[in-house]
């Protein structure tokens, strides 16, 4: 079984472009969700390069971890972003 390498709120950068789904590479998200599938899926919030927010699924390797938030196109978004999901899970647990 495969180690989960995303299980929440980590920044990822794409690494490749997903036109179809209206991102390209260099376009960063927030993962919200791990799927344990073979192989290892994961789901993230992306900011498209207009600052829409955009869902996708992706594998590991279609992305990289981004440590500082500043280094993305739209830090204050992202950043926004993650308190959301924080609240939200926060609320999860009660």
């Amino acid at each position: 079984m495969q180690e989960i390498r995303f299980i929440g709120n980590e920044i990822v950068r794409l690494k490749q472009d997903h036109l179809e789904d209206g991102l390209k590479a260099g376009d960063c998200g927030i993962v919200w969700g791990s799927y344990v599938y073979d192989p290892l899926l994961y789901e993230a919030a992306f900011l498209d390069q207009y600052g829409k927010d955009i869902d996708l699924m992706f594998d590991e390797d279609e992305v990289e971890e981004v440590f500082d938030i500043k280094e993305t196109p739209f830090p204050k978004e992202l950043k926004d972003m993650r308190q959301l999901f924080n609240g939200v899970e926060a609320k999860l647990q009660q």
